[in-house]
């Protein structure tokens, strides 16, 4: 009961004054902003049982206006009259929760955009009321709906041919729409999330993608095999190796991203993906990567950039002549720098900085990678003892 009232919008809070009483007022949130009413109701020292009740009656009187702003903030807020007839805008709901619950950047408010444009493209509507969606036959179709698309990339991802939305995909939009109903069922928008009857077989499942990274020897293998003619793909890919940015952050880094001081080049930038701020500096190798710079030149760093379908069909192809049995694309750049970083002893704090995590929980990954790379390598052993 306690952490639903945490998320209740409208909140009775206390303030002691300096006579000893305690002044009520409400804190009322809305659309990610605060604002306060002053109730004019006190609470005066209890000296007495009359005292007491007193500030039982005052309380109860809060409480009730308390419940009366409640009421009156959900027939408004989402643009219908009665908060539980399902009426409302769940679309419009889903961007105000998404701003409301974005703690870093703005990774939430987009992938709820993208939840919303599938959810547009499913039903053919620019609008979808909650009693629409949350409709066991509307969920299922949409699952149906997931599973059948196809998707030309986003962002920075240009693909030659359609391709299906992976298993994580789906499962994050599916996961986002139907937290959002649960959330609407704690604030009483709807009085149940119908996706609870839909059976657990025919939701999408979150699957576990193993990271794909080099080690120092084949990072070492590629860079030895010379092939092919596209060296700014191939000296894209090693500057991610040595910086540990996206492909989206290494095409768009310009000169003015670039500092030198006391004979160092210091990189800082905004990630596109998480629109947080990186800063550090760059190491030898991505120094001698760096091309010349012309005078006056403000502009992209990397010149002539291909696009990242066809970097990273040469990424393959070069994994291939370097005897590289691995699925290389270019985010192997990334997942090598880190642990590279990690295996070369650097603290992983300081990792999950260099990469722009804001939860070092997510940079534990690659240490955890680092770990079951050394059990391997002790596992490899012989025991020479077996035969005693």
């Amino acid at each position: 009961m306690e952490n639903y009232k945490k998320r209740e919008p409208v909140k009775l809070k206390q303030r002691a004054l300096k006579d000893g009483s305690t002044s009520l007022f409400l804190e009322i949130n809305t659309n990610g902003q605060r604002r306060y009413e002053w109730l004019r109701l006190y609470l005066v020292v209890e000296n007495t049982k009359a005292d007491k009740k007193a500030n039982m009656q005052t309380l109860e009187l809060a409480e009730a206006i308390r419940a009366k702003r409640l009421v009156e903030l959900r027939n408004n807020k989402y643009g219908f009259s009665s908060f539980d007839n399902g009426k409302g805008d769940l679309l419009a709901y889903m961007r105000n929760r998404a701003k409301k619950i974005a703690k870093h950047g703005t990774t939430t408010i987009r992938r709820t955009e993208d939840i919303i444009e599938h959810l547009k493209k499913y039903s053919g509507r620019d609008t979808l009321s909650f009693d629409i969606v949350n409709n066991k036959n509307f969920l299922e179709g949409f699952i149906m709906y997931l599973n059948r698309h196809k998707t030309k990339g986003c962002g920075c991802m240009v693909w030659s041919k359609p391709r299906p939305l992976t298993e994580n995909s789906k499962f994050t939009y599916f996961h986002v729409l139907d937290s959002a109903l649960n959330s609407a069922v704690r604030e009483g928008i709807i009085p149940n999330n119908e996706s609870a009857r839909i059976d657990r077989s025919l939701k999408p499942k979150r699957t576990k993608v193993e990271k794909c990274y080099l080690t120092k020897e084949e990072l070492q293998k590629m860079i030895d095999t010379h092939y092919g003619k596209n060296n700014v793909a191939r000296t894209l890919f090693l500057f991610g190796c040595a910086t540990g940015l996206r492909f989206s952050d290494i095409v768009s880094l310009k000169w003015s991203n670039l500092i030198e001081t006391n004979g160092r080049i210091y990189f800082s930038k905004k990630q596109i993906k998480t629109d947080n701020l990186v800063s550090a500096p760059l190491s030898v190798m991505a120094t001698r990567l760096l091309p010349k710079r012309r005078e006056g030149d403000n502009g992209f760093v990397f010149k002539k950039i291909p696009t990242l379908n066809n970097a990273n069909t040469f990424l393959k192809r070069w994994a291939e002549r370097a005897g590289i049995n691995k699925n290389i694309s270019f985010h192997v750049s990334r997942h090598s720098f880190a642990t590279l970083a990690i295996n070369s002893g650097a603290d992983l704090y300081v990792v999950s900085k260099l990469l722009g995590h804001t939860n070092i929980q997510t940079t534990q990954v690659y240490a955890k990678i680092v770990d079951e790379s050394k059990n391997k390598a002790i596992d490899l052993l012989p025991d020479f003892l077996e035969k005693e």
